[in-house]
């Protein structure tokens, strides 16, 4: 059985080390070869805040929130610095393209603290930064309960999980659980999630939260920016759900209104289309590379490889490498990957980086996925 490329691909957009990533490939491929053979194991149901609904329901209803709750976060700047934004300067040019005031001609449902709420019958939502350019958006949203019986917990937590991993001010307890906890303060516990789509394209992507001691939640969001607009409006919905609650109930207290956002970053654009001979010499009869484009904003740098594969190719993937030969730093969570299949039968991969001192001395590689191999490093001739 050979490797899924999907599967590939998918760990390539995942906001961790490069070696971790190499482990979890290689132990894929372990997987593969034994022809797909599972071991038998134990698994334990989890109950969740919707055991009467269906996967596929989940899915509509409920927008799962990573949970990474061992940081703390004030505002989306520090969200990106924690998340691996190495660069203060550029988290400091990022977040001063964030738009928080509502748009023009658009009904407010109330207003304080200089933000829009919107709200239902369980919470509140005010999106209260944006950050995006050309390749990224990020986003962080405020949820605030509309009552003191409501005690709100980011989708993706579960009611027996540790109190504890919600990262609470002084609520450290790894004993109780969240039910056990909510009950303690009689409250009522409501999964909340924010979700973003532009033009019935839902947008998929990364997040993570934050809880505070007066009982609200923020959420983190960062996807690839797939508008090609550099104004543009993204439908949200605030989706609130409790125990027990059915489809019909989760349609009716779902709320729904419209963001603003507009790209205020600049753009520096290069494109090579000849490289280090020894690329053809080693990969010449399985890929080649037509070009590649380095986009360089604010926020950083988008390599985007257009390359052609021999019939019956593995697939390949392709990394921007610093002078010493490292893969650059990758920009926070999920912003700016992208893999497609163009008109012409061609590919192309983005990738999204931090921006490095000078892009002088960059070079790139590419690992073939059929066996984990890695080529290069290839200079930019």
């Amino acid at each position: 059985m050979k490797l899924n490329n999907d599967y590939a691909r998918t760990v390539e957009k995942i906001h961790v080390p490069q070696a971790l990533k190499e482990q979890v490939l290689a132990a894929a491929r372990e997987r593969a070869a034994g022809e797909g053979k599972s071991r038998p194991g134990k698994y334990r149901a989890r109950p969740r805040l919707l055991p009467r609904l269906t996967a596929a329901a989940i899915l509509l209803v409920l927008l799962p929130v990573a949970a990474y709750a061992a940081l703390r976060y004030t505002d989306l700047k520090e969200y990106l610095s924690r998340s691996g934004m190495e660069d203060l300067q550029a988290v400091e040019e990022m977040n001063a393209l964030v738009q928080t005031t509502a748009p023009e001609g658009q009904t407010r449902q109330t207003e304080d603290d200089g933000y829009t709420w919107y709200e239902n019958a369980y919470a509140r939502c005010a999106v209260t930064e944006a950050v995006c350019d050309s390749g990224s958006i990020y986003l962080a949203a405020l949820i605030q309960p509309v009552s003191e019986d409501f005690f709100l917990i980011p989708s993706g937590v579960f009611l027996d999980d540790a109190v504890g991993n919600l990262g609470l001010p002084g609520v450290t307890s790894m004993d109780q659980t969240v039910a056990e906890y909510a009950a303690s303060l009689g409250k009522t516990p409501v999964s909340v999630s924010v979700g973003y789509w532009w033009q019935e394209n839902y947008l998929g992507g990364a997040q993570d939260f934050q809880c505070y001691e007066d009982g609200s939640v923020s959420i983190f969001f960062s996807a690839a920016n797939i508008t090609g607009q550099t104004q543009f409006a993204l439908d949200c919905a605030l989706v609130s759900v409790t125990e027990n609650m059915d489809m019909e109930e989760n349609l009716a207290v779902r709320k729904e209104f419209q963001i603003q956002i507009r790209d205020q970053s600049t753009i520096q654009e290069t494109t090579f289309t000849q490289f280090d001979p020894a690329l053809a010499e080693d990969l010449g009869a399985e890929l080649e590379l037509l070009s590649v484009t380095l986009e360089q904003t604010e926020m950083g740098v988008y390599a985007s490889f257009r390359y052609r594969e021999a019939e019956g190719s593995e697939g390949f993937n392709f990394a921007l490498l610093d002078s010493a030969g490292q893969e650059l730093p990758g920009l926070p969570a999920g912003g700016g990957y992208d893999h497609r299949e163009n008109e012409d039968g061609t590919f192309t991969e983005t990738k999204a980086y931090q921006n490095p001192d000078s892009l002088e001395g960059l070079t790139f590689r590419v690992r073939r996925f059929a066996d984990g191999e890695v080529f290069g490093p290839y200079t930019f001739e």
